[in-house]
This record gives structure tokens, C-alpha cells and sequence, in this order.
């Protein structure tokens, strides 16, 4: 498990990334050690995703909430945080870039504190708002987590502008891949759905 110490400058370090501050490395521990505790971050955001999660199937008229929606998600969140690291570790190795693998993986775990808060924020004003506005407000959002996983491509990950830019692409064609898969899933449990 992190320690207090440990997760308090892991966010002071994700913080810093948001400002593209290269010191903000100096705060993980970069460490083959560090590398593999900055995965318990899966377990202490695990509630924010509940959350996150139970919003959203509210929204699609799933209720109650059947054990295998609950399974599913939960498979689908572990996919989500590792499958990014597992694609790019294969191209590090090909690359001879694994210490700078790591690095870019230590600081996009520690960065999904800050990225859960953003979501969790958006969703709630979402809630305040017109469709259309909401629609904006998410779009904004995610071009802001977009251009943060970006800064932390071209720090951590010490990448040159274009392959920055591939990775954020890998990563988003991932997520959306994943949500996919996720939403086809989901239509069973939906009212209506087939």
C-alpha cells in the first residue's frame, strides 16, 4: 500500500505536471520499486469509479444494478489502467526506453487523482446544466485530459512533440475502444435494450 507521504507527493508531483513544471518528476519515486506501488492508485480511486460508474448506469435506467454490470465495470476499469502501460511497455522495449517507460507510467497513475477529481467535477455541473451546455463542458474536459496526458508524454515519457502526440492518440483510441466494448456489453442490462 502508499504511504501518506508517498500519495501526498505523487499528487504534488501530477500537480506540477499540470503546469509543466520538470521538477514534478522529482516528487515519484521513479524506482523499479515505485513503478509497481504507483498501481495501488487502481485501489484507492476504485470508490471515485463506483461513483463515477453508479452515476452513469442511473442515467442509462439500469436499476437495481444487476451483479454482472457491477463485474463488468469492474473488469473494464483494471482494462482501462492497464492496458496503456502494457501496449506502451512493448514499444519501450522494442525502443530501448523502459526507464523513461516508467516514468511516464508512474506519473499518468499518480495523474488519475487529479483526472477522477476533473470528471467528478464536470459530471456535477453537467447536472446544473442545459444538454448543451453539458455536451461543452464535457468537451472541454476532455481536451484538457488530453493535452495533461500530452505534457506528461513529453516529460515523463521524454517524447518529441509528434510521438507525444501518438501516444495521447494510443491512449484515446484505447479508452474509446474500451467504451465500446463497454456499452455493448451494457445493452442487456438497459431498458429497451437488446
Amino acid at each position: 500500500m502508499l504511504s501518506g507521504r508517498e500519495l501526498a507527493l505523487g499528487i504534488v508531483g501530477a500537480w506540477r505536471l499540470v503546469r509543466a513544471d520538470r521538477s514534478a518528476m522529482l516528487c515519484f519515486d521513479l524506482s523499479p520499486h515505485g513503478f509497481w506501488r504507483s498501481f495501488w492508485l487502481i485501489l484507492l480511486l476504485a470508490p471515485l469509479q463506483a461513483l463515477l460508474v453508479a452515476i452513469n448506469l442511473t442515467e442509462l435506467g439500469i436499476d437495481p444494478i444487476p451483479a454482472q454490470a457491477v463485474l463488468l465495470e469492474a473488469g473494464i476499469y483494471v482494462l482501462d489502467w492497464l492496458l496503456l502501460p502494457a501496449v506502451l511497455s512493448e514499444i519501450a522495449l522494442r525502443r530501448g526506453r523502459i526507464p523513461q517507460f516508467a516514468s511516464f507510467t508512474i506519473a499518468y497513475n499518480y495523474a488519475q487523482v487529479l483526472l477522477g477529481a476533473l470528471w467528478l467535477t464536470v459530471i456535477a455541473l453537467s447536472s446544473l446544466l442545459s444538454p448543451g451546455g453539458a455536451a461543452f463542458l464535457q468537451l472541454g474536459a476532455l481536451g484538457l485530459s488530453l493535452f495533461y496526458q500530452y505534457r506528461i508524454a513529453r516529460i515523463a515519457f521524454e517524447l518529441e512533440r509528434p510521438l507525444a502526440a501518438m501516444v495521447v492518440l494510443l491512449s484515446l483510441a484505447l479508452s474509446l475502444t474500451l467504451q465500446y466494448v463497454n456499452a455493448s456489453l451494457l445493452q442487456p442490462f438497459i431498458p429497451g435494450g437488446t
